[in-house]
C-alpha cells in the first residue's frame, strides 16, 4: 500500500506524518485479535539523521496489519514548530505525547524508536507510562552511545550561530552526514540516496529550517540522557532491544549494556543486520514487534 504524508496543527507545530488505519473487518484473520485489544497501534520515532521517510517500508509493507503512526519529530522533515520553542529530548518526548493524544486519545501504544530516538522514547515511557505499552528499541544510542558520531561535530557547531552556518554552508555537514550514513548502510539498494536526500531536503534552501535544526542540536543535553539513564530501572514496560552486529554507527555492546539497565529487557543481536533495519529488512523488523 502506498502511503504520503500527512499534515495536522498540534500544539502549535504543523506535524507532517505517516499514519495507516491497521486491518479493517474485512482484512482480520479471525486468528489474529482486533487493534484496540491485544494489538495495539505502533508509534514510530526516528533518530536525529532521518524522518519519517526511515519507516515507509514498513509502513507501506505492513500498514494494514498493524496501525502505524510515524511523525516527523519537530525540528525535523517537514514538521513546523514555532520559532522560540527549544527543541531538546525533553520537548521531543513532550511533543510525542501530544502527537499521541491527539491521533490516538490515551490508548496506549508500542513504540518503535532507531537510534537518537530511543531517547525520547524511554522518556515517554518513563515519563507518562499510561501512554506506552511496549517498546522496541533499534540500534539505540542512550547514556554511553551519546552523543555518537554522526551527533559529534552538529552538538559542536550548534554552539556558535557562526559556526554553524559555515558549517552547513561550506557543505561540510552535508559531506559528514553523507559519507557515515552510507557506509552504515549495508544494502547500498535499500533507499540510501533516498535518505540521505530526504534528511537533507527541507534545510538545502530554507534558513528558518536551518535554524530549527540548530535549536534541536543546540538543547541536546547530555547531562539530561545521562540522568534519565539513571532511572533506566523505572522503565515497567516490555522492552526489546535489536542491535546488528555489522552496526558501523552503533556498538552492539552499547545495546546489551542498555539492555542490562533495564528490567526485564530482551536483547535481540541479529548477525547479518546493520544500523538500518527499518529500510534494509522492514519485514524482519515487523516480526519483532510485539
Amino acid at each position: 500500500m502506498h502511503v504520503s504524508r500527512r499534515f495536522e496543527n498540534i500544539s502549535g507545530s504543523r506535524v507532517a506524518f505517516l499514519e495507516t488505519s491497521g486491518p479493517g473487518p474485512s482484512d482480520r484473520n479471525p486468528a489474529v485479535p482486533a487493534p484496540g485489544r491485544e494489538t495495539a497501534p505502533v508509534l514510530l520515532v526516528h533518530g536525529l539523521f532521518t524522518s519519517c521517510f526511515l519507516w515507509r517500508g514498513l509502513v507501506e509493507r505492513h500498514g494494514q496489519a498493524r496501525r502505524f503512526l510515524a511523525p516527523d519529530l519537530e525540528g525535523f522533515g517537514d514538521t513546523h514548530c514555532p520559532a522560540q520553542l527549544e527543541l531538546g529530548f525533553e520537548r521531543q518526548t513532550e511533543f510525542l505525547g501530544s502527537f499521541l493524544l491527539a491521533r490516538n486519545g490515551l490508548d496506549p501504544v508500542s513504540v518503535v524508536a532507531h537510534a537518537h530516538g530511543a531517547i525520547p522514547a524511554l522518556m515517554l515511557a518513563m515519563q507518562k507510562p499510561g501512554l506506552v505499552r511496549d517498546l522496541v528499541l533499534v540500534a539505540p544510542v542512550f547514556s554511553t552511545g551519546f552523543p555518537g558520531p554522526l551527533a559529534r561535530p552538529f552538538l559542536w557547531a550548534a554552539r556558535s550561530r557562526i559556526a554553524w552556518e559555515m558549517f552547513l554552508h561550506a557543505g561540510l555537514a552535508r559531506a559528514h552526514v553523507e559519507r557515515l550514513l552510507r557506509q552504515a548502510l549495508l544494502d547500498r539498494g535499500a533507499g540510501g540516496n533516498d535518505v540521505v536526500e530526504e534528511f537533507w531536503r527541507p534545510f538545502a534552501n530554507s534558513s528558518t529550517a536551518r535554524t530549527r535544526l540548530r535549536r534541536v542540536f543546540e538543547a541536546c543535553d547530555g547531562r539530561l540522557v545521562n540522568t534519565y539513564a539513571r532511572h533506566l530501572d523505572h522503565v515497567r514496560q516490555p522492552v526489546r532491544v535489536v542491535a546488528g552486529r555489522l552496526d558501523r554507527l552503533v556498538e552492539c555492546q552499547a545495546a546489551s549494556r542498555l539492555a542490562a539497565t533495564i528490567p526485564g529487557a530482551e536483547l535481540r543481536e541479529l548477525d547479518a543486520a546493520g544500523h538500518f533495519l527499518p529500510l534494509e529488512d522492514p519485514d524482519l523488523l515487523f516480526s519483532m514487534l510485539f
